[in-house]
C-alpha cells in the first residue's frame, strides 16, 4: 500500500487517537487488574472477567470515534505490543493475541452494526454494549485458555461475569463517544 493511500485511510489525528486510547487503556489496566484481582483472587477466577469491561472501553472508544474497519484491532494490538515490550504481558506472543483479538471482536460487532443500521454509523448504544460484551468475553476466554484452564462450570460463570462487565464497559464507552461525536472532535469521521 502506498504512503498516500495510507494517509487517506488513517490520517495522523486518527492514529493519535488510537495511540492515545491504547496508552490510556494500557496505563489503566494495572490499577483495574489489581482491584479485580483483590476481588476475584480468593475465587480463583480471572480478574478481567469481573472488571475487564472497564479497560475494554479504551478499545471501544477509538472504534466508535473512527468508524473504520480495524481500528479496535489496531488499538488492541498496540496495547499488546506495549505489554509485551514492557514485560507486563508475561506470556510472550500470546500476550499480543490476548490484547488484539478482543479488538477484532469489537471491529466485527461495529462492522455488522454499520451494515445493519447505516444511520448509527455502528456507534449507537447497543453496538457499544455488545462490543463490550464480545470483547471482554473474548479476552477472558483467551486468558483462560493460556493461564487458568478452568473446568466447564467455572468457565461458564467466568464468561457470564465477563459479559456483564464488558456490557458495562461498552455503556461507559458510549457515554464518552456520544458527546465527542456531537462536538465533532475529529471532524467528520
Amino acid at each position: 500500500m502506498s504512503r498516500e493511500k495510507t494517509k487517506k485511510i488513517y490520517p495522523l489525528i486518527r492514529l493519535l487517537v488510537i495511540a492515545q486510547s491504547a496508552a490510556l487503556g494500557f496505563a489503566a489496566k494495572p490499577f483495574i487488574s489489581a482491584l479485580a484481582g483483590a476481588l476475584t483472587g480468593p475465587l480463583m477466577i480471572p480478574g478481567g472477567s469481573l472488571l475487564g469491561g472497564l479497560y475494554m472501553m479504551f478499545v471501544i472508544i477509538p472504534a466508535g470515534l473512527l468508524p473504520r474497519p480495524g481500528t479496535a484491532a489496531l488499538t488492541g494490538l498496540l496495547q499488546g505490543v506495549m505489554a509485551t515490550a514492557t514485560g507486563i504481558g508475561s506470556h510472550g506472543l500470546m500476550t499480543v493475541f490476548s490484547y488484539a483479538l478482543p479488538g477484532v471482536a469489537i471491529d466485527i460487532v461495529m462492522l455488522l452494526s454499520r451494515i445493519i443500521n447505516k444511520k448509527s454509523g455502528g456507534t449507537g448504544l447497543l453496538p457499544c454494549f455488545i462490543s463490550g460484551m464480545a470483547s471482554n468475553m473474548t479476552g477472558t476466554y483467551i486468558v483462560n485458555r493460556i493461564i487458568f484452564s478452568l473446568p466447564p462450570i467455572p468457565l461458564l460463570l467466568t464468561l457470564f461475569s465477563a459479559l456483564l462487565s464488558g456490557g458495562i464497559g461498552g455503556l461507559l464507552a458510549y457515554n464518552i463517544i456520544k458527546p465527542l461525536k456531537k462536538i465533532k472532535i475529529l471532524g467528520s469521521s
